[in-house]
């Protein structure tokens, strides 16, 4: 029997005692609702598990699954991948852009205007920064809420409201 899944992400560790699994999700939830069960594979064959509660706590789900009923069977599945059928995917969940996907993207600055294509993203520093090229000049920009404004995934644009005096200081 061939299996048409797609992987939402991850079981990190138990969750206290009673079996419940703290979940790391790489897709977006849709709503705050889950499917009535996941796919784990097992010795290389993909496993059904019906979810009996998924809660949000913090940044990740806790997912409690039938028949895992303590700290040492959740155990057995922690760092295991955590899969939906394809068929019921986009009823739940959507694909995360990565930030990598903005590389190429012209940036434009709400005073400034064009400021500038995206050439890299730091992302190993506290918040995200778009590395930028213009007239031959590297700018650093913070990927931040107040920051970005906009962006076009379409157009590949990315609209921004940099702090005063911000891309002046890499121009001078």
């Amino acid at each position: 029997m061939k299996f048409n899944l797609t992987k939402i992400g991850y079981l990190s560790k138990p969750h206290g005692f009673n079996g419940d699994l703290k979940s790391n999700l790489e897709v977006l939830m849709l709503s705050d609702k889950f499917p009535e069960f996941i796919w784990i594979f097992l010795d290389g064959k993909p496993v059904p598990y019906f979810i009996e509660k998924a809660t949000f706590v913090k940044s990740n789900f806790i997912i409690k699954l039938e028949d895992v009923d303590s700290e040492e069977n959740a155990s057995l599945l922690k760092n295991t991948g955590i899969y939906c059928d394809k068929k019921l995917f986009s009823q739940f969940f959507e694909q995360e852009e990565s930030l990598e996907d903005l590389v190429g993207f012209e940036v434009e600055d709400k005073i400034k205007g064009f400021i500038g294509v995206i050439d890299s993203i730091i992302e190993n520093t506290i918040q995200p920064t778009l590395v930028l090229t213009f007239e031959e000049k590297e700018i650093l920009v913070p990927y931040t809420a107040e920051v970005i404004t906009e962006i076009d995934f379409d157009n590949k644009k990315v609209k921004v409201e940099t702090p005063e005096g911000l891309i002046d200081m890499y121009l001078e």
